[in-house]
C-alpha cells in the first residue's frame, strides 16, 4: 500500500484505445509535457516511425548507404555416407535450376538434403516455384500472391516431381525471401523435414522506394500465402527439428565445407583398431595413437569445426531410411 493509499492502475497498451482517444492523449501530452522539445512534431515522427520499424518487423525497413549487389553465391554438391546426397543451391538465379536438374539426375539417392543457410536474401519467386516443381506433386497449388487481401497470381506444380525420397532442408536465420517460400513449399507438398534455425520471416515481396539523402524504404507490399500452411511472413519457419548454433560457428563450418568438402565437417574420425594387415606388419595402430597423443600433449590442438546442424540432418534421412526398410 502507497503511503498517501494512491490507487495504481496499469496502463493500457495503445492498442486497446480507439484512434479518437489517442490522438486526444497526444493533443494532452503536447501541451503539457514538461519538456516540451521531446514532444515536438520531429520527436513524434521519429517515434512513429520507431514504432512502426519495431511493430512490422522484416515488413518496413529504413536503409542507408550503397545498394551495391551481393556476390553470386556458387551451387555446390556432394555424395555423403547412407546414401545421402547433399546440395547447397546458393544465390537464387534460373541457372541454379539446371544445375539441381542435373545433379538429380546423375546422383539418385535415398536422402537428399537441401541446404538453405548460403542463399541470400531475394524475391525470386519464379525460381523458388520452379525449384520446389523439382519435389512437389504436379497439379498441386503451391502459393499465392496476395496485395490487400486479393489474390493477384496463383503458382501451381505443372510437371511430375524429378526426386521422391526422404528430403531434409537445412535452415537459419540468414534463409531469407525466396529460400524461405522453398523450405516451406518443400514441407508441405514433399513431407521435407525442416532441421536448424528459425528463418528471418520475409517471405512476401519486398518493394525498394527512393528517400531523399540517398536512403530507400523496404516495403512488404504482397504476401506469400501457401495454402493450409502458416504464415512465413513475419514470424518466419519453426523448424521440425531444432538446432542451437551460434552465428560465428555455423559461418565457420560453411567456409571450411567449400574449402575442403561437406565431408570435413561432418564425419567423424573412426578410432583406430588392431586390425590383421598390422600383425602381418608387426605394428600396433592403438599403441601407436596412445603414443602419438602422449607425444603431442601440452601443444595446441588444431580447432575441430563441425556443422552440427548438417549432422542432424544426415542422422534423421539415414534413421528414416532405417525404419522404412524395417517396416
Amino acid at each position: 500500500m502507497l503511503p498517501w493509499s494512491a490507487t495504481v492502475h496499469a496502463a493500457p497498451a495503445a492498442d486497446s484505445l480507439d484512434p479518437a482517444t489517442l490522438r486526444e492523449a497526444i493533443e494532452v501530452l503536447q501541451k503539457n509535457h514538461a519538456t516540451p522539445d521531446s514532444v515536438s512534431a520531429d520527436a513524434l515522427t521519429r517515434a512513429t516511425a520507431q514504432g512502426l520499424l519495431e511493430r512490422l518487423e522484416t515488413g518496413f525497413e529504413i536503409l542507408t548507404g550503397t545498394n551495391a549487389p551481393e556476390p553470386e553465391r556458387p551451387f555446390r554438391q556432394e555424395a555423403l555416407p547412407g546414401e545421402v546426397y547433399y546440395i547447397r543451391l546458393g544465390s537464387l538465379v534460373a541457372t541454379k535450376v539446371e544445375s539441381l536438374d542435373a545433379a538429380l539426375v546423375a546422383h539418385p539417392s535415398k536422402g537428399l538434403i537441401l541446404d538453405l543457410r548460403d542463399t541470400p536474401d531475394s524475391g525470386e519467386f519464379e525460381v523458388a516455384a520452379e525449384i520446389a516443381r523439382r519435389f512437389c506433386p504436379k497439379g498441386r497449388p503451391l502459393f499465392s500472391l496476395r496485395r490487400a487481401g486479393v489474390d493477384e497470381r496463383v503458382v501451381t506444380s505443372n510437371r511430375d516431381p524429378s526426386f521422391t525420397g526422404h528430403l531434409a532442408v537445412v535452415v537459419s536465420p540468414s534463409t531469407s525471401g525466396a529460400a524461405e517460400v522453398i523450405a516451406a513449399l518443400l514441407r508441405q507438398h514433399a513431407n521435407a523435414l525442416i532441421v536448424g534455425r528459425q528463418t528471418a520471416g520475409r517471405g512476401a515481396r519486398m518493394q525498394e522506394f527512393p528517400l531523399r539523402n540517398g536512403a530507400r524504404v523496404r516495403v512488404a507490399t504482397g504476401e506469400v500465402v501457401i495454402p493450409d500452411a502458416a504464415p512465413i511472413h513475419p514470424d518466419g519457419l519453426k523448424p521440425d527439428i531444432k538446432v542451437d548454433v551460434a552465428d560465428s560457428a555455423e559461418n565457420e563450418a560453411l567456409e571450411k565445407a567449400a574449402e575442403a568438402g561437406v565431408i570435413s565437417v561432418v564425419e567423424e574420425k573412426e578410432r583406430v583398431r588392431m586390425n590383421e594387415a598390422a600383425l602381418v606388419a608387426g605394428t600396433n595402430p592403438e599403441i601407436e595413437t596412445i603414443q602419438e597423443a602422449q607425444k603431442n600433449k601440452g601443444k595446441e590442438k588444431p580447432k575441430e569445426i563441425r556443422d552440427i546442424t548438417l549432422q542432424r540432418a544426415m542422422d534423421a534421412l539415414i534413421t528414416l531410411d532405417a525404419i522404412q526398410l524395417k517396416n
